[in-house]
């Protein structure tokens, strides 16, 4: 886990040392939605020092948590910013734990605004990159390159996720913010990012594949241990008994203890084939 300002190196919490001994306690709780609101994270660390702490307060400090397994490395699981008040302090069998409560997206997704203004016939990814520009937002995937112009043009003023509200809406696309990225994408498609493939031969499917609804549609939840990487919109593939096929990740959770050794990722998907 890195703590820090954005640009800098940041400060370093870890869990084993570099001598392989054990380090810091870190317990966390990651869900990410493909949806409006941006994912969320609950790191609790004990026995944390007070400069850490301190770090943490700032509006604009920057935490990226980082996990993994010893035979496929680690990778960032999460990265955004404690949200206002998401800071607290408490005992826990006599130890002293830092709760910190932390939001994809930060500050763009809460206090960013835009104004926007489009004649008729206005190709809809001008006003894409527009809102783009004006957040300040890194841009993850779109594909409003095929979707039909805003036909009688588009005037907004206000927040900008309402405003993405509205482009989504007359586009019949998608938008979500993904690693402080801003996604738009088709409701059906996934974000063309490499397959990740759960299964008992790779050794990281934990338990049986279980039918789901999705907002009313069929869909799948899958257990497996810890893959990082795994965010909405990426598609994985299922090698099970029951279950054979591809799904795209609507809904994504990771969960663990540093002290515990239990690291498990949640995958809730459709099926596209």
């Amino acid at each position: 886990m890195l703590v820090g300002e954005p640009g800098e190196q940041g400060h370093e919490l870890s869990s084993i040392n570099p001598d392989n001994s054990p380090g810091m306690s870190i317990e966390f709780r990651v869900a990410y939605a493909r949806r409006r609101q941006p994912g969320k994270a609950t790191i609790k660390i004990y026995n944390v020092s007070d400069d850490t702490a301190d770090m943490l307060k700032s509006k604009t400090a920057l935490v990226r948590l980082s996990a993994g397994h010893i035979t496929r490395g680690t990778a960032v699981m999460f990265e955004g910013n404690p949200v206002p008040g998401g800071l607290k302090h408490k005992r826990q069998g006599g130890e002293r734990v830092l709760v910190v409560e932390c939001q994809d997206g930060g500050r763009r997704y809460r206090v960013g605004r835009v104004s926007l203004s489009y004649g008729r016939e206005t190709p809809a990814l001008e006003a894409f990159n527009e809102i783009v520009r004006q957040t300040g937002y890194p841009k993850g995937k779109e594909d409003l390159s095929t979707a039909l112009p805003l036909v009688r043009g588009w005037a907004f003023e206000g927040t900008a996720r309402d405003a993405l509200d509205e482009l989504a809406g007359l586009t019949d696309r998608e938008w979500f913010v993904r690693d402080g990225r801003l996604f738009m994408i088709d409701p059906r498609s996934d974000t063309g990012e490499r397959v990740v493939v759960v299964s008992a031969e790779e050794g990281n499917l934990v338990d049986s594949p279980t039918p789901v609804l999705i907002d009313d549609l069929p869909g799948l939840e899958v257990t497996a241990q810890l893959i990082p990487e795994m965010r909405p919109g990426r598609l994985f593939k299922v090698e099970s008994k029951d279950h054979n096929g591809y799904w795209v990740a609507k809904e994504v959770s990771h969960a663990g203890t540093s002290f515990e050794g239990d690291f498990q990722t949640v995958m809730r998907g459709f099926r596209v084939r």
